[in-house]
């Protein structure tokens, strides 16, 4: 029999691979991208907290800001050079857990604002989505047996 696209795709495994390898070249291009650019998409969840989810430097953070937030932000996008590091803030919490780093900061000009931030290396990412697309796509699925 002749190999075909429409044979090599057959089953779920195939399928699962190409959709792990895409999510991980889109992880290993904003991995690239944070090395040349930070970026930073903040917005307003309610009327005291505010959402950030950042690329900087290697790095993919989710952070919040809970307090007194007045006035209110609109969405909006930053585009960085340097680190995105908050300033005037006293940090209270900075730990680590193998690869994800959680760090909380208050700020020293308004105490009512509270900084959380859990931050994870785009590395982290890239290489276990790499391998399980790899083993999905490449290795030789079993025959099934007919019952």
């Amino acid at each position: 029999s002749r190999w075909s696209m429409v044979q090599f795709f057959h089953g779920w495994r195939r399928k699962a691979g190409i959709v792990t390898l895409v999510m991980a070249c889109a992880f290993w291009a904003g991995w690239l991208r944070s090395g040349m650019i930070g970026e930073k998409l903040a917005f307003q969840t309610h009327r005291d907290r505010v959402v950030f989810f950042g690329s900087n430097g290697g790095v993919l953070s989710y952070s919040t800001l809970t307090g007194s937030i007045t006035p209110p932000i609109p969405l909006y996008v930053n585009w960085a050079a340097g680190p995105m590091v908050p300033q005037n803030v006293t940090l209270e919490i900075d730990e680590s857990w193998g690869v994800v780093h959680f760090k909380k900061a208050i700020s020293t000009t308004a105490p009512s604002l509270v900084i959380e931030s859990l931050e994870i290396p785009y590395w982290s990412i890239v290489i276990p989505l790499t391998f399980l697309s790899a083993y999905l796509l490449l290795w030789p699925q079993r025959k099934s047996s007919p019952n």
